[in-house]
């Protein structure tokens, strides 16, 4: 009796946590969310087709249930843009990131947890991303989210995790266009 009076006291409190969690409505799009940590995260990619810097700084495929499943691809003048309209949620630094692969043990090994189907329900979409002189590559085997955090001259950070490792892995550039997921404040 005591052992099922914990098991639902733990419930009750893991509940609550994700509980704190709030959607997200962008642009008349109600995105889910998801808590890891202490961090509330977007559970999808970003799909906005109103971005309104004056220019068409996002990418999407030209099938539409391939932009519907994965979202929109934006370069990185589009994704701070994108940051500087959200009210009560931002485009994740280069930190935010670390503490999300530290709340799931650490970067190796955090990429498989944020898979789609694994344990922290992030679901990262292998989207794929655009590079610099304009090839798409990735789609279906690797996921590449923007980060908010310079990284030396014309570049910025970013977060990638491919199909055949279990790495939440950094790299940078300003050129490519990848997939934007936001963190609330």
């Amino acid at each position: 009796m005591k052992k099922t009076s914990l098991f639902f006291a733990f419930m009750a409190l893991f509940l609550m946590g994700k509980s704190q969690c709030p959607s997200l409505t962008y642009n008349g799009k109600t995105y889910s969310t998801i808590q890891i940590g202490e961090q509330c995260w977007m559970a999808e990619n970003l799909n906005d087709d109103r971005h309104t810097n004056g220019t068409s700084n996002f990418y999407y495929y030209t099938d539409c249930g391939t932009l519907g499943r994965f979202g929109r691809l934006y370069d990185y003048a589009a994704a701070i843009d994108i940051d500087s309209k959200m009210a009560g949620w931002h485009l994740p630094t280069n930190a935010d990131w670390d503490v999300l692969a530290n709340a799931l043990g650490g970067s190796e090994g955090a990429g498989d947890k944020m898979k789609v189907g694994g344990s922290s329900d992030f679901n990262a979409l292998f989207a794929g991303n655009q590079k610099s002189y304009g090839n798409s590559n990735g789609m279906g085997s690797n996921a590449v989210f923007w980060s908010s955090t310079p990284n030396g001259s014309g570049n910025a950070w970013n977060r990638y995790i491919t199909s055949g490792s279990d790495y939440l892995s950094t790299n940078g550039s300003t050129k490519s266009r990848f997939s934007v997921r936001l963190l609330k404040d």
